[in-house]
């Protein structure tokens, strides 16, 4: 039983990681999307984009943003990625929650609980 009592301790500590990597990079990736927003409405602002219309608005922008613009898509992939490893690790600690429960109410010693888990 202590076994599955540290492979849950192990599973929370890596799910309390992982979710502080998930925060961090939301957090990111909304210092970006409000980066790139800010840039652009200087730019609007300042008279260097045409304003003639919303497709016209966007290509003169897209000129000035493009670094912006990539740094918003790389942080999305990342929390993207952090969100299924988030989802990952909670499987993981919920189902060593789920066996050691089942363990303790069985009473059943870990050396002979299976090993694969």
């Amino acid at each position: 039983m202590d076994d599955w009592i540290k492979r849950m301790m192990v599973a929370a500590d890596k799910l309390k990681q992982v979710e502080k990597s998930y925060f961090e990079a939301v957090t990111g990736l909304n210092e970006a999307k409000y980066a790139c927003h800010l840039k652009e409405c200087e730019l609007m602002a300042s008279g260097k984009v045409n304003m003639k219309n919303e497709d016209t608005r966007r290509a003169d922008l897209w000129k000035y943003v493009k670094d912006e613009r990539k740094n918003v898509l790389l942080a999305e992939a990342r929390v993207d990625a952090l969100k299924a490893e988030l989802h990952y690790q909670q499987n993981v600690f919920d189902a060593t929650l789920v066996a050691a429960k089942l363990l303790a109410k069985e009473g059943i010693d870990s050396g002979s609980a299976i090993q694969s888990f």
